[in-house]
């Protein structure tokens, strides 16, 4: 079990369950490299480990060595002021336990935030900074290269082995995921691959790059599944550094950074070498059988046909994202077992694992479109909180001011990152403001006192609401109070409004023109009787006809 413990941390798994030999995985079909192998455990790989020279062996086809290996072990973060830091934990034998500070570096904290799909490690701080273990500890002297894509394939004692008290738990504070953008592409899902680090937009290089790595970038970017992974700079040469080479995606991660690759900024590629994805539109979503607009089962539109998805792991935080790509605010619930109906097709997404901040549920890990184990009565559903509120601010009128959407029963600012007129465009629209004239950043007209709710928002400028974006940041945004988003819209509405009152008031003075018309017929043909039966009466009669006729001129000037 010790050298099928390595061969299980050198490709990624969990801990080895067995270590089978007698060729239980069918006889081998070549030569043989290694023979005697003999590991402590604690390996990396199985090249540091005691064997014969290699090649040399005294074995028969039947004799080929196998492992059966866990799953992936899994990380979280607990007691971190967001998502991306807190003491680390891994889940190992059916219960959560801590890492051990013994030699916890820059290295290792680099490894758990990419295995986050957070950005790089900003630092890897032990002594329980973030509060004192609570139940076990599972790793102990871990060392990392850094380039790992989780913690387990990186040298450590056998899980359990440990001489640590409960304040040495190891932490980490990680920046925010990696930010990425397609450029030169034909539309907002096609284009050169690029990623934020820095301060600065950098290119990836196209060494090693698939329609796995393409993959990954299209659940980021909020798109549809990858049509095709072009490299040698299908969309133009890159026109500044190489953030990223060698990537390397299972495919079911949620952004690039979990994907194994070389350090930031480490790379061997010319401007030539930029890859590139060509990505299917984006994934419509909707609610069935629910009561209103915003609850129901969860179908989203693929393949030319609606499906469902699998209540497998589904919970508020799936249904939070739901929610969110619906514009239909927070989660209240997220109920299985076909709460409003079975399935009535075939399902699109199985065991989909969200963080609650996506803005659309194709972004969060999940098994491959269409791979699933459901039967028709484990489809997902949500009730959500109802339609998003906003309103706007501090500004000169009621078309303009700082924009601010209410969540969790408060009123919070929407971050000015890549704030720009697309996105004043969707939320004068989404306030019935007509166009948008600007797109103020920076606290204006006036920096506001509640939290962030919104950022990293970017739209197309056609979305009914800023929170079907194919972009935002929902939650947890490290922005101050000076960087909050602005519009001042054209203020169609009012003009409207205003159009309406004038239309009412015309169309008020023409019945009265026509009441009055019809008075005045009437009173002259009454008075023309009058005279006839009874002339004494013809005085009274002129006296009322001279004040009617007044009256009629008057109103219809």
């Amino acid at each position: 079990m010790l050298d099928a413990s390595v061969v299980c941390r050198q490709m990624g798994c969990g801990p080895a369950k067995s270590a089978p030999g007698s060729a239980h995985f069918g006889a081998a079909t070549g030569s043989f490299w290694l023979d005697d192998v003999e590991c402590n455990g604690t390996e990396s790989n199985l090249f540091p480990c005691r064997a014969n020279s290699l090649g040399e062996h005294n074995c028969s086809p039947g004799e080929a060595a196998s492992v059966i290996c866990s799953d992936s072990i899994q990380v979280r973060l607990v007691a971190g002021s967001d998502s991306c830091s807190g003491r680390v934990e891994v889940h190992y034998n059916n219960s959560w336990g801590a890492v051990c500070d013994d030699n916890w570096d820059m290295l290792d904290a680099s490894v758990v935030c990419r295995q986050m799909g957070c950005g790089p490690a900003k630092s890897a701080p032990g002594s329980a900074h973030f509060g004192a273990a609570t139940g076990s500890f599972w790793l102990d002297e871990v060392e990392c290269k850094g380039t790992e894509s989780n913690l387990f394939p990186c040298r450590a004692n056998s899980l359990g082995e440990h001489n640590c008290s409960a304040g040495k738990a190891a932490s980490v504070i990680c920046s925010d995921s990696i930010q990425v953008r397609l450029v030169a592409g034909n539309d907002s899902c096609s284009g050169r691959v690029e990623v934020h680090y820095n301060n600065t937009w950098g290119a990836v290089c196209d060494d090693n790059w698939d329609m796995l790595d393409a993959s990954v970038v299209c659940r980021q970017m909020g798109c549809g599944p990858a049509k095709s992974a072009p490299g040698s700079a299908h969309f133009g040469a890159a026109t500044g550094s190489f953030w990223l080479d060698d990537v390397e995606c299972k495919g079911t991660e949620s952004n690039l950074f979990p994907c194994r690759a070389k350090s930031l900024g480490e790379h061997n590629c010319s401007p030539g070498e930029a890859a590139s994805v060509i990505c299917s539109e984006s994934i419509p979503l909707r609610l069935m059988d629910g009561v209103g607009s915003c609850s129901g089962r969860v179908e989203l539109y693929y393949n030319h046909t609606w499906g469902a998805v699998c209540d497998d792991n589904w919970d508020l935080l799936d249904a939070s994202v739901a929610c969110r790509q619906m514009g239909c605010g927070s989660a209240k619930s997220a109920p299985q077992s076909a709460r409003f109906g079975p399935a009535t097709s075939s399902f699109w997404l199985d065991d989909v694992n969200c963080k609650g901040r996506e803005s659309n549920l194709f972004q969060c890990q999940a098994n491959s479109l269409g791979e699933h184990n459901c039967n028709p009565s484990e489809a997902a559903s949500v009730i959500c909180s109802g339609p998003i509120k906003m309103r706007l601010m501090d500004g000169t009128g009621p078309c303009s001011g700082r924009v601010e959407v209410y969540y969790n029963h408060t009123w919070g600012a929407v971050c000015a990152d890549h704030w720009d007129m697309l996105d004043a465009k969707v939320a004068c629209r989404q306030m019935g403001c007509g166009s948008a004239k600007s797109a103020p950043r920076g606290a204006h007209p006036g920096a506001g006192s509640g939290p962030f709710w919104l950022g990293g928002v970017e739209c197309a400028g056609t979305e009914p609401n800023i929170l079907e974006c194919r972009r935002n940041r929902w939650g947890g945004n490290s922005c101050d109070a000076g960087e909050a988003a602005s519009i001042v819209c054209t203020g169609h509405h009012l003009v409207e409004g205003s159009m309406r009152l004038c239309l009412s008031v015309v169309l008020l003075v023409l019945i009265v023109i026509l009441l009055t018309t019809q008075l005045n017929t009437n009173h002259r043909s009454r008075r023309s009787t009058l005279e006839k039966s009874n002339p004494r009466c013809v005085e009274a009669s002129g006296l009322f006809s001279s004040a009617a006729d007044d009256l009629y001129e008057e109103v219809s000037l």
